[in-house]
Order: C-alpha cells, then structure tokens, then sequence
C-alpha cells in the first residue's frame, strides 16, 4: 500500500525523496539523482533516454524533476505494460518495449523470479550461489532488440543531445557499442555496472570505464555498492559526462 501510494502521489514522491536528500547531504554521502537532474536542467533539450525502465521509478524522478523529454525503453512484457499505465498522460515521454543491444532482430530473454534481474544473459555463479531467490528463470520469451543506432536513424525526433541511464543486467558493453554514431551526442551516463561474475558474458565496471573514458567521456562519480549476502561488492552504480 505505501509503495502504491509512493508511484501514484507526485506529492509523497516529492516530499519523500527530499527527505532521502537531505539525509544523504547530512551523513555527506554522494547523490546520484542530485547529479543527473542538474546536468539535465542545464541542457533542458537534451532526452533522457531510461534503458531497462522497468514500471518506471527512474522516470518518474526525472518527469518530477527535470522538463527534459523522456524515452524509456522495456523489454519485459509485464513490466512494460505496467509502465504503460502508470505513464500514459504524459505527454513528454514515450515508451518502447524494446531492448537496446549490439544487433536489430530478435533475442531469447530470461524472465527470472524477480523482474528486475531479467537479462539477455544466462546467470553465472553469483546469481546462480547467492540469488538464486531473485534470479531462478520462470521462463525464456523472444523479444525485440535494436542498436541505439539504428532507432535514433528511424526516429525524427531524435535531433538533440541524449543522457543515457542504462540498468541492463550485464549488456552494457552492447548497448554502447550499438550506439558507436551516436556517441558524440552523448552528454552524459548513469550505468549500473557488474563488479563480480552474475551473468555470462557480462560487461565489467572496467571494461565500461576503458571503452567510455576511450571515446572522451570522464568518470564523475561512483556511488555506495550492491553486495551480496556474503558481503561481496557485486554491483556499482556509476555517472560518467562528456569530457
């Protein structure tokens, strides 16, 4: 009911994240969200670009927050059909069902036990030791992929800069290597990135940081890690913003 009440109310969500903010400002612990809304309300033509959306919580801060124009992509069918119906009045955002990656076609898809954790990518032995409650596979569907290439090509309203927030569950590397062109009009990205082995084939943080650093983007921050029930440190978050 409180998390209900925290995705409807624009007000609770407001108030609750300026708590958040302030607490975090007090124990002078860094702010993600803090970063990315000035970087975006000083380039208000510039899109952000929301890649594994999920139902929209990262939309909603930035539709709160920021006037920028938003495109929030879903692969998972549920969750995209849920982040439909929460986002369907408003007018400056629109919504594929689609996944990002290195190739246009078609891909099989793990649909694991927490949606959250669905990946083109088979589990490794993280996800497979220490969350296998959130990351067990239901079932595996065919989804739709395209390179950020060849959707901004076939897109005529994408004629400005982009900030890209990518939560691809171990396909980062891919998302940026399909988006080679486009690179140049990249001001900015916030990517969850992998510090430990949760899926096969999986981009690391390093490999992240060597390929933007490489193409003139700087690290400008990381932010507190994920662990895992044994204490390890198996997932970061981290800004990086054209040089």
């Amino acid at each position: 009911m409180i998390q209900s009440l925290f995705l409807k109310n624009r007000v609770v969500r407001i108030a609750a994240r300026k708590m958040a903010r302030l607490g975090r400002q007090m124990l002078r612990c860094p702010d993600a969200w803090l970063d990315i809304t000035k970087i975006l309300r000083s380039k208000p033509e510039t899109i952000y670009i929301d890649v594994g959306a999920h139902i929209g919580i990262t939309v909603d801060r930035i539709l709160d927050e920021c006037s920028n124009p938003v495109c929030a992509f879903e692969p998972t069918p549920e969750s995209f059909a849920q982040l439909n119906r929460r986002m369907k009045n408003h007018d400056n955002l629109r919504c594929f069902n689609l996944a990002l990656a290195d190739f246009t076609g078609e891909t099989p898809f793990f649909i694991n036990s927490n949606e959250q954790t669905n990946s083109i990518l088979e589990n490794d032995v993280v996800n497979t030791e220490n969350l296998s409650s959130l990351t067990s596979h239901l079932r595996i569907v065919q989804i739709k992929s395209t390179t950020f290439d060849d959707w901004v090509a076939c897109d005529t309203a994408c004629n400005t800069t982009f900030f890209l927030k990518l939560d691809v569950q171990g396909t980062e590397l891919r998302v940026l290597v399909g988006a080679m062109q486009s690179l140049p009009r990249i001001e900015g990205l916030f990517v969850e990135c992998p510090l430990a082995p949760m899926y096969k084939g999986q981009s690391s943080f390093w490999e992240i940081h060597q390929f933007l650093e490489k193409h003139g983007f700087i690290l400008r921050n990381t932010y507190p890690s994920l662990h895992d029930l044994t204490g390890r440190a198996i997932q970061i978050d981290a800004l990086w913003i054209r040089s």
